[in-house]
């Protein structure tokens, strides 16, 4: 699994000055099963493949990682090198952190740690879904 699942979200800007709430966690859909369209390739995700993410995050792997780099959640996908060029997605700024994974019967779930502009951007953004990016390999031998 890549070190980051991202939201894909484009620009913010606050229509309040509200004051942001302290870190907060909540549980958001992270990804619905189903095939997913990705250029050339589809990504599929079912409930074993989730469980399989779920297991290799709450793995000792992913564990260790996690000490040291804690999966962020960013506006974009300011890690990916395919969008290195894209000004949408040049905001490296962690919102939130992934604290939890769960293969519910719908969708991968997250339990995401809010920073407060993160749980601001969440709550009162232009946002309708997240965009999560991990490493997959191919499931048929054409690649696909």
């Amino acid at each position: 699994m890549n070190s980051s699942l991202s939201p894909s979200r484009a620009f913010f800007t606050p229509e309040t000055q509200e004051t942001p709430r302290p870190l907060s966690q909540e549980w958001i859909p992270l990804a619905s099963y189903g095939n997913w369209p990705h250029g050339e390739r589809i990504q599929y995700l079912d409930e074993r493949v989730a469980q399989a993410l779920v297991a290799h995050f709450k793995g000792l792997r992913g564990t260790w990682n996690r000490l040291f780099r804690r999966v962020p959640v960013y506006l974009g996908h300011p890690d990916d090198p395919h969008f290195a060029q894209d000004p949408v997605h040049q905001d490296g700024t962690p919102y939130g952190w992934v604290m939890q994974l769960e293969a519910r019967c719908d969708a991968l779930w997250a339990l995401i740690k809010w920073t407060p502009e993160g749980r601001m951007l969440h709550s009162q953004g232009p946002y309708g879904y997240c965009s999560p990016r991990w490493v997959v390999k191919a499931i048929d031998p054409s690649g696909r």
